[in-house]
């Protein structure tokens, strides 16, 4: 992007349940001799992705990856459009539930 991100930042993204995640990350730890520090997210808003979260300030991975991003200074239409692409994914879903049923 145009934004103003770090440039030599890398970045490793879980996509997985909280449980599985910390699995992964202990893993990684411990066998792989790795000690990747974790980011905390603070979302200001309920997550927009239709499942059901285990606890309500949950948010998706694209979600999480937006507000990372954000932080980091890149564009807000960059951003919104990863968001959107979660709307998207909702809309699908659900008319293949339709479908289905």
């Amino acid at each position: 992007g145009t934004g103003t991100l770090v440039s030599s930042l890398t970045l490793i993204v879980l996509d997985a349940t909280w449980a599985r995640t910390r699995s992964m990350c202990r893993h990684f730890n411990k066998m792989l001799k790795l000690d990747i520090p974790h980011i905390q997210l603070q979302p200001t808003t309920l997550s927009v992705y239709a499942r059901k979260q285990s606890q309500p300030d949950r948010i998706c991975t694209l979600e999480a990856i937006s507000l990372l991003l954000q932080e980091l200074g890149e564009q807000q239409a960059v951003c919104d459009a990863l968001v959107a692409a979660v709307r998207i994914n909702n809309s699908a879903l659900q008319a293949h539930v339709k479908l289905v049923a």
